[in-house]
């Protein structure tokens, strides 16, 4: 989970995200309340399991997951929730 949220790029893993991802394990669906342009240059994007991308994280560092990140998440962690 540490490299997924961007521990290795940002130095910390913050509680919003590691919220986010874990919601995402239930099947919860946080809908993102902003607009982001998934083309913008401050979008950073990490591999996620499996080495697909899993969601995006914005210029501030909060991590963005879609639709479709959910079946990659709920598939991956599933087994421990």
């Amino acid at each position: 989970m540490w490299a997924i949220l961007g521990g290795d790029h940002f130095g910390h893993v913050t509680l919003n995200n590691l919220r986010m991802l874990m919601l995402a394990i239930k099947g919860l669906h946080v809908q993102p309340e902003v607009t982001l342009n998934k083309d913008s240059k401050d979008i950073i994007k990490f591999d996620g399991p499996l080495n697909e991308p899993l969601g995006i994280f914005g210029s501030s560092g909060d991590l963005y997951l879609f639709e479709t990140d959910m079946e990659k998440v709920i598939s991956f962690f599933g087994i421990f929730g």
